[in-house]
C-alpha cells in the first residue's frame, strides 16, 4: 500500500507475512474480485451472454432478483434427491445455475453437471475451497467461510467483462468486531444489515479492507478443522440425519445438513443456542412431496466451521439427541 498523505491516526494492524497469500491465484486463473456473490453470478451472465437462465427452486431470493433485474428470461428447476438438476438439455443461449449445496460436492459431480449441460454456472458460494472447473463459471463467497464484510470471486473460462468500483466497506464492519468481543449472536442484526447493503449496492469491486483481511487468513487450518469437525459430528448422528451425505476426500463443507422431520427440533436448537436459520422459505409451494419444501422444513445447518474444537462438537451432538428425545 502506498500513501499520499502522512500522520494522523494509526488504522488497525492488518500485518502480511511473505507467506500471505489470496486462496486463488489471478495468474492461474482468469479472476474478479468482487464485493457479494450475486455480483458475480450477474457478471458470469453477462460475460456468457446467456438470454435464459435456468435456476434452481431451492435458492436464495437474494439470487433470485438479482438475475430478475437483468432482464434475463429464468426457468426454475426441481432438483432430485441427488441434487442433480432435473432439466433437459439446454440451448446454446441457455446457462444453468448450480449450487453445490452445503458445500459438500467435489470434482466429480462438478464434471458430471458440466458435462451434461455445457453451459454452467457453478455457484460454490458454500464451497469455498472447491477447485474451479475450467469449462464453467464458478462463484466464490469469502463471507461464509471468513470473517470479512465483503468479498466474492467469479472465475471464468473467458476473459471476464467489465471494470467496477471498489467496494468501501468499513462503515459496515463493526459487526465483525462486536462478534469479536461479545460473541456472534450479538453482532446478529449489525451483521444483517451488512447483507441488507448488498441488495442496492450493485457490481462493486472487492474492498481494499478486505483483500488485506484475505491475505492474513491461514486457509490450511480453515480447512482442516471444518473437515475435522463435519467428520466428528456425522459419525454420531449419521445413523437419524435423513440425508445421505458422506464426506469426499478433499471437500471442505460449509455447514453439516442435518435433516430430521421434526416440528419442534428448529425450537429446541434455538432455545439451546444453537443458532440454525431457516432457509429460503419463500421456496415453499403447495406440493407437499417436493424436495425443497422438506429442505426449508426440516434441514437444521449445524455449524461446523473453524472456531469450533471436537468439545464443541460433542455440545452440539448432545443437544440434538436431547431434542430428538424430547
Amino acid at each position: 500500500m502506498s500513501y499520499s498523505e502522512f500522520g494522523g491516526c494509526l488504522p488497525f494492524e492488518l500485518l502480511v507475512d511473505k507467506n500471505g497469500r489470496e486462496y486463488f491465484d489471478s495468474k492461474e486463473y482468469n479472476v474478479k474480485r468482487l464485493n457479494c456473490g450475486r455480483s458475480a453470478i450477474v457478471l458470469a451472465i453477462r460475460t456468457s451472454k446467456a438470454i435464459r437462465v435456468f435456476l434452481p427452486i431451492y435458492i436464495c431470493d437474494s439470487v433470485k432478483n438479482a438475475v430478475q433485474n437483468e432482464g434475463c428470461q429464468i426457468e426454475y428447476y426441481h432438483i432430485n434427491e441427488d441434487f442433480f438438476p432435473e432439466v433437459d438439455d439446454i440451448n446454446k443461449d441457455d446457462i444453468l445455475i448450480w449450487v453445490n449445496y452445503f458445500g459438500i460436492f467435489g470434482n466429480a459431480v462438478i464434471k458430471e453437471i458440466v458435462s451434461r449441460y455445457e453451459n454452467v454456472i457453478i455457484d460454490n458460494t458454500q464451497a469455498f475451497f472447491c477447485e474451479p472447473n475450467k469449462d464453467a463459471y464458478n462463484i466464490y463467497s469469502c463471507r461464509k467461510f471468513v470473517g470479512v464484510p465483503d468479498g466474492a470471486y467469479l472465475i471464468s473460462p473467458t476473459e471476464i467483462i467489465g471494470n467496477f468500483e471498489t467496494d468501501v466497506s468499513s462503515d459496515r464492519s463493526s459487526f465483525l468486531l462486536k462478534a469479536w468481543e461479545q460473541g456472534s449472536n450479538s453482532a446478529y442484526t449489525l451483521s444483517k444489515n451488512n447483507e441488507d447493503s448488498f441488495s442496492y449496492s450493485g457490481i462493486r469491486g472487492m474492498s481494499l479492507l478486505t483483500q488485506r483481511i484475505l491475505l492474513n487468513v491461514t486457509y490450511e487450518t480453515i480447512i482442516e478443522k471444518r473437515i475435522e469437525n463435519y467428520r466428528y459430528i456425522h459419525d454420531k448422528l449419521k445413523n437419524f440425519n435423513l440425508l445421505k451425505c458422506d464426506l469426499e476426500n478433499g471437500v471442505v463443507p460449509m455447514i453439516y445438513p442435518f435433516v430430521y422431520k421434526s416440528d419442534t427440533m428448529r425450537e429446541y436448537l434455538i432455545d439451546n443456542k444453537v443458532f440454525v436459520p431457516t432457509w429460503w422459505r419463500s421456496v415453499k409451494n403447495s406440493n407437499p412431496n417436493d424436495i425443497e419444501n422438506g429442505f426449508v422444513d426440516y434441514l437444521y445447518p449445524l455449524p461446523i466451521d473453524q472456531r469450533y474444537t471436537i468439545d464443541d462438537m460433542e455440545r452440539i451432538i448432545e443437544i440434538v439427541l436431547m431434542g430428538i428425545e424430547t
